[in-house]
């Protein structure tokens, strides 16, 4: 678990993507979906809308693995809504933390 991935939960979105952000510039570049997917995250819990889009749509044209869960979430982005209701964030606890 990432710090970053710490802080989307407690709603410390600015620490979330500070964080993204030193860990992206530190990562090899094999690893940089896996950071640009968190960074994508830290920005839409910003509400940075197109800013997240823009790192998902990066990691949808490379990763397949990912590629179902990252339309679906630049879909909910593109209407200008949040990826952080309570079903999200519980998946997410779910996905990471257990």
């Amino acid at each position: 678990m990432l710090l970053s991935e710490l802080y989307l939960i407690t709603k410390n979105g600015e620490k979330a993507l500070i964080t993204c952000e030193i860990v992206y510039a530190l990562a090899s570049p094999s690893e940089h979906n896996y950071y640009l997917k968190d960074r994508g995250l830290a920005n839409a819990r910003n509400n940075n809308n197109e800013v997240a889009i823009e790192d998902f749509t990066k990691i949808i044209s490379d990763d397949n693995n990912l590629k179902l869960e990252l339309v679906q979430w630049v879909k909910i982005l593109e209407k200008s809504k949040s990826l952080f209701n309570k079903e999200f964030i519980d998946s997410f606890k779910r996905d990471y933390f257990y």
